[in-house]
């Protein structure tokens, strides 16, 4: 289990002419001190002017705070190794000055691990460069177009870079967690920023409790559901509305990290309206023990968790999604600290001691489904077990009365089915689940285990 859920486991502009660096911060001998130095040189830098001259030329350093990676946020100042002074980036940026140099950052580390025709010494000055441009914006330094000497690298590799970071951050607003640190001392400020992906996807399965009657039988379907989701308990604010297909499945919605509350609208053919509310939820960390996430103990969330002591939970990153439903337990505060490193969007939610109105919880017995996408054409599903729990079978099997007629193979997007002898299989590990080969099978010999 651990080994597939570690694949798993997010100044005011008007004004900006007038400054010339960062606001500046006190700098108080109790605190904390760190270790800032200029490692190995990395690169000729041209400091492009906004008029096309160039103010200057010179060789950068590799920024490190502690050993590791941080940049350089004054252009104008000459850097000094020694010890600086951390302070939260938000006590001298705005939010959206935050947010448009941590995503630059983030599109060209995304870049750069795309292409490894770079070194890292240029990768690392790429990022550098996107720091500079993007505070020469916010700050009127006038060389929004500083750039690396086209003899380190190329013009269509930067040109393609820079452009590609801003579309980036045009196109990733509200979707990652974004802060950073200023480091302050003789010298130079550095910088750290970080753009932690605070989304997933999530869909809505639909089931039959009674497959015995509903199997086959025109008078039930389980196409045309609607589901509401919502951001709060009583369902009146609605982000997104699902529907379902023929097996029961929607398509995937994004969500930001948060519980949600999904209730069903409208039911399918020959189904009555279900008025239960569902919540969805978020892992937030796991170890041998189980998966943990938490709530706050004045919501009526908690109560419910309280009162049924079960739960399903969901997570998905980079195509590949995780679910689980099992038993859980209230621990108290146990794992909160490492939850809230793990997770650094909840100290923006719960700062300081606010912190204290929360509860953490523990699966500890579980089943689940970890399904790999990233793949279209070689998708991979296993089946995940916490504690005591024994495996369900899930999934399409065929039965003794198939003729080897390969029909189903021919409608299967997978091509998972084994056809060398009769009768064939279904590769478990890598179906869809979509249930075309039932549909088309001439002797209805594939059956449906499980709830899919």
């Amino acid at each position: 289990m651990n080994k597939i859920l570690k694949r798993l486991l997010t100044g005011v502009l008007t004004l900006a002419t007038v400054f010339t660096a960062l606001p500046t911060t006190a700098v108080h001998a109790a605190e904390t001190q760190y270790w800032t130095e200029s490692e190995e040189r990395v690169g000729i830098v041209e400091k492009v002017m906004n008029d096309g001259s160039i103010g200057s030329t010179f060789n950068e350093g590799h920024m490190t705070v502690e050993g590791e990676d941080a940049y350089c946020i004054d252009i104008n100042t000459g850097f000094k190794n020694g010890y600086k002074t951390r302070s939260d980036a938000s006590t001298r940026m705005t939010a959206y000055q935050i947010e448009d140099v941590a995503l630059s950052l983030e599109y060209v580390k995304q870049y750069t691990k795309s292409h490894t025709g770079l070194s890292s010494q240029h990768a690392y000055l790429l990022r550098q460069l996107v720091v500079w441009q993007r505070l020469s914006v916010h700050l009127g330094w006038s060389c929004d177009n500083v750039r690396a000497s086209y003899d380190e690298i190329s013009k269509s590799v930067q040109d393609e870079v820079f452009a590609g970071a801003k579309a980036f951050v045009r196109e990733n607003k509200g979707r990652y967690d974004c802060y950073g640190y200023i480091y302050t001392g003789e010298g130079q400020d550095l910088g750290q920023f970080f753009a932690e992906l605070a989304v997933g996807n999530g869909k809505i399965q639909k089931s039959s409790s009674n497959t015995t009657v509903t199997n086959g039988n025109d008078c039930y379907s389980l196409s045309g559901a609607t589901y509401g989701v919502y951001s709060d308990k009583g369902c009146t604010k609605s982000v997104a509305t699902l529907t379902t297909n023929a097996n029961g499945n929607t398509d995937t919605v994004e969500l930001r990290a948060a519980t949600y509350y999904v209730k069903e609208t409208k039911a399918p053919k020959g189904f009555q309206l279900d008025k239960n509310v569902y919540t969805i939820i978020d892992m937030m960390y796991y170890d041998e023990e189980g998966v943990y996430f938490l709530t706050a103990k004045g919501k009526a969330f908690y109560d419910q968790l309280m009162e049924q002591q079960y739960v399903a939970i969901s997570a998905t990153k980079d195509k590949i999604a995780v679910s689980l439903r099992g038993k859980i337990k209230n621990i108290g505060k146990k794992n909160l600290d490492i939850m809230f490193e793990k997770n650094p969007y909840m100290k923006k939610i719960y700062p300081g001691d606010t912190k204290d109105a929360i509860e953490v919880f523990r699966l500890y017995e579980a089943q689940g489904e970890y399904f790999d996408i990233s793949n279209p054409s070689n998708i991979v599903r296993d089946t995940i077990t916490i504690g005591k729990t024994e495996a369900v079978q899930t999934g399409y099997f065929i039965g003794k009365e198939c003729i080897g007629c390969k029909l189903c193979c021919s409608v299967c997007p997978q091509k998972c089915i084994d056809i060398s002898s009769v009768p064939v299989t279904i590769n478990q590990n890598h179906c869809l689940h979509c249930g075309r080969c039932a549909e088309i099978c001439p002797k209805q010999c594939i059956e449906k285990r499980g709830s899919l």
